[in-house]
């Protein structure tokens, strides 16, 4: 009964882990949360504030359908090692249905399953206490061995449970945000119609609300972010450091004589001082060798479009780009932008330095790498690219950590 159970449990658990696979490659549904309809604007005024709410509203959803997709394997693998679990406890149970057979037979054969019986069959009282006391301790073995299945069959379920648990949620967060998201892919497709409308001037305005950084300043402060990091060495030589070298006395040969004063003795020369160590500027400091790394990985995909979910290589979110950047840099980090804040140590805006992640929203929302300089890179949001721009431009700054 028990080993039936087991399997059972087994085979329906890994059919639960197949079916989640499944849903996770299957198309999203089609039929969205209903969404409400939002007075169509007249001005490109309207229509840009319009598209910047919903492009905002967009990107926290995507930040939370990165999440859920993250608590989806996280759940695909709890739901497997139950399965393992599962598959160790049948083993254990076949193994001890195995003992408690033979138990059972070593009893059969010494006509020994009664204290009665084993009374009518000893020829002693020595031998019957011998066959109560091999009795009992069979009965012992018995009850161990059921305990220990009764144990593997409970830690089994409740693991398998835990795991449905957490795949059924996960699923349905990940279902219901999609769902969210495909009526605010609508919303977003209407009014980029009507942004179409505007002339080239209005849609860069919408594009670039601030004036971006001139290619002169951007190249300085990559510049300065990606140069290799050079000890300082202070302007004084070795020789300075110590005392001077001793004056060794040359002969000097007899002086004719003529009419000149006294000559003047030469004077001891003092020790020359240590000069202090003059410093560089950095308004910029230069970056760790994995920041350097991470910056150059960034740059390389300016100008690539911005996608829900995209971690290259040809289209980013946001996460999914500081994801990449690090990642050259020998750094993992989840394609979450939550995910990424708990990594690397916290620090302030007035401490920040390039290839640190600046974050946005509360909750986050938003990630992108710091350049130095004020300067940050990253994929902004739907409709535009992975660019370069001031952070002070960005709205909702709320802190950064250091990951390398």
């Amino acid at each position: 009964m028990a080993l039936t159970r087991v399997t059972r449990l087994s085979r329906t658990l890994f059919a639960s882990v197949v079916v989640t696979g499944a849903v996770l490659v299957a198309p999203l549904a089609a039929h969205a949360v209903p969404h409400p309809q939002s007075p169509a604007p007249k001005t490109s005024a309207q229509v840009n504030a319009t598209l910047h709410e919903l492009a905002r509203s967009s990107e926290k959803l995507a930040e939370q359908l990165d999440q859920a997709q993250i608590d989806v394997g996280t759940a695909q693998r709890q739901a497997a090692q139950a399965t393992r679990a599962a598959a160790a406890a049948q083993v254990q149970l076949h193994a001890a249905q195995h003992l408690l057979a033979a138990s059972l037979a070593s009893q059969y054969k010494a006509a020994s399953f009664s204290r009665t019986a084993a009374l009518m069959a000893s020829s002693s009282t020595d031998g019957y206490l011998q066959t109560i006391q091999a009795m009992n301790l069979l009965t012992q073995h018995q009850g161990e061995v059921q305990r220990i299945a009764a144990r593997a069959i409970a830690t089994s379920d409740a693991a398998a449970a835990r795991a449905k648990a957490a795949v059924a949620t996960a699923l349905a967060k990940r279902a219901l945000i999609a769902q969210r998201q495909a009526a605010l892919t609508k919303q977003v497709a209407k009014y980029r119609a009507l942004l179409a409308t505007l002339t080239a001037a209005e849609r860069a305005r919408y594009y670039t609300p601030v004036k971006p950084p001139s290619p002169a300043t951007v190249a300085q402060v990559v510049a300065k972010a990606v140069a290799p990091v050079v000890p300082m060495v202070p302007v004084a030589t070795s020789r300075t450091l110590t005392s001077p070298p001793p004056v060794r006395s040359t002969p000097t040969p007899a002086p004719t004589p003529t009419p000149t004063p006294t000559p003047t003795p030469t004077p001891t020369p003092a020790p020359t001082p240590t000069p202090a160590p003059t410093p560089t500027p950095a308004p910029t400091p230069s970056a760790s060798r994995g920041a350097a790394a991470a910056i150059s990985a960034a740059r390389a995909q300016l100008g690539k479009p911005y996608a829900w979910g995209a971690a290259g290589p040809n289209a980013f979110d946001c996460s999914g780009l500081t994801a990449w950047a690090w990642r050259a840099a020998g750094v993992s980090l989840p394609h979450s932008s939550a995910g990424q804040q708990g990594t690397g140590s916290r620090v302030s805006r007035s401490n920040l330095q390039p290839g640190d992640l600046v974050f946005f929203g509360s909750p986050v929302y938003h990630v992108a790498i710091y350049l130095g300089g004020g300067l940050i890179i990253h994929a902004p949001t739907t409709g535009d690219v992975v660019k370069i721009v001031s952070l002070s431009s960005m709205s909702d700054y709320s802190g950064a950590t250091r990951v390398g």
